[in-house]
């Protein structure tokens, strides 16, 4: 009997311990572990009474620590897990909060997308004006780059063809010295063209003009070609001085002793004839006076197409003073028409109309003076 009551008795006690944890609702499989049973001890002898007292209130005893242990040890969790899901909730408090203050809130789908649509709108131009204005801030900061490069390399050419510059500034001032400056070293003839023209001062100022731009191009004229300075007037004496005079004068600027003086009478009847005289005075060809040059020959006046001409002529370096003898010249008429019809009305019965046109053409490609007359004028 004793050993059944020592079997029986400790199942009170866990039938307790169970109740106790279903109203607690706590997972004993979790927390809790199982319980042992003692063994039944085995004894040799029956227990006594005494014995079986103290044996029951130690067990007792030792049953109530561990209830007591595991309660508290609940108590604990449960006190850990609220402060858990309480920090958590702050957790997502916070970053609710934090969401709300740093994104705006949508009502709908279509509020973002026309808020997206004017945020694109608005910041497109910004890009924009943004990169214009990059661009032109780059071109301007390399404006001062630009004047540099430009400035060394108009230097380098400056330094390199500054003797050219220096050339064709000293031929250009000799040029004008020679034109406009009549005492002028450079132009020495100048000072005799004054006196010429004080001298026959009744005659046109366009004509002297022409004159001074002739002997001019032969000056400065690269290649050379022929000049012509064509006189005619009604009476020839006048005109045969300024012809000496005009002579005189290109001589000196071609520096010639002394001029070659033609009459019809030494061209023959041939061309070739004064053609064989040029070359005679081959030193002194460079400048000719050839006088009434409508009373020439019409075969030997062909040659004047070979003097005149200017393309491939027989003498480049060379200047052509002609006279012609006219009748009824008035000053209302046009010099180069009038000169031309003398030509035609003398010529176009012994010559070719075409070969007496290259010839006319090429002969008044020139000056063509109208001489007046210089009562005061006795002797040349």
């Amino acid at each position: 009997m004793i050993r059944n009551e020592l079997v029986t008795e400790p199942l009170k006690p866990q039938e307790e311990e169970e109740e106790e944890t279903r109203h607690c609702g706590m997972n004993d499989e979790i927390h809790d572990s199982p319980i042992s049973k003692p063994s039944t001890p085995k004894a040799r002898r029956p227990i006594s009474s005494e014995e079986e007292s103290y044996l029951h209130n130690d067990f007792n005893k030792s049953y109530m620590d561990n209830i007591s242990r595991q309660q508290k040890s609940n108590l604990s969790e449960n006190e850990t897990l609220p402060e858990d899901n309480s920090i958590n909730d702050r957790q997502i408090k916070s970053s609710d909060e934090h969401i709300e203050e740093n994104e705006p809130s949508f009502h709908s789908q279509k509020d973002f997308l026309k808020l997206s649509k004017l945020e694109k709108s608005s910041q497109s131009p910004i890009n924009k004006q943004n990169i214009n204005s990059f661009y032109l801030g780059s071109i301007i900061a390399s404006y001062p780059v630009i004047i540099l490069v430009t400035a060394i390399v108009f230097g380098i050419f400056i330094i390199r063809f500054g003797s050219v510059f220096s050339l064709f500034s000293s031929m250009s001032e000799k040029q004008m010295q020679l034109v406009n400056n009549p005492t002028s070293l450079f132009n020495p003839w100048k000072k005799s063209m004054e006196e010429i023209k004080a001298k026959f001062y009744n005659q046109e100022l366009d004509s002297w003009n022409d004159i001074s731009s002739a002997i001019n191009e032969i000056i400065s004229r690269n290649p050379k070609v022929p000049q012509i300075i064509l006189l005619f007037a009604n009476e020839t004496s006048t005109m045969d001085c300024l012809a000496t005079d005009l002579a005189d004068i290109s001589s000196t600027v071609l520096h010639v002793d002394s001029p070659l003086y033609l009459n019809p009478e030494n061209f023959g009847d041939d061309a070739g004839e004064i053609i064989d005289e040029l070359n005679k005075h081959s030193p002194a060809k460079k400048v000719v006076i050839i006088r009434n040059i409508l009373n020439i020959n019409a075969e030997a006046i062909k040659v004047l197409h070979n003097l005149c001409e200017k393309e491939n002529p027989l003498i480049r370096e060379a200047i052509y003073i002609l006279t012609m003898q006219t009748n009824d010249y008035q000053l209302s008429q046009q010099k180069l028409k009038f000169v031309e019809d003398q030509f035609y009305h003398k010529l176009s019965k012994n010559i070719d109309r075409d070969i007496l046109m290259a010839l006319v053409t090429r002969i008044t490609d020139g000056a063509i003076i109208s001489v007046q007359p210089e009562p005061h004028l006795r002797y040349c």
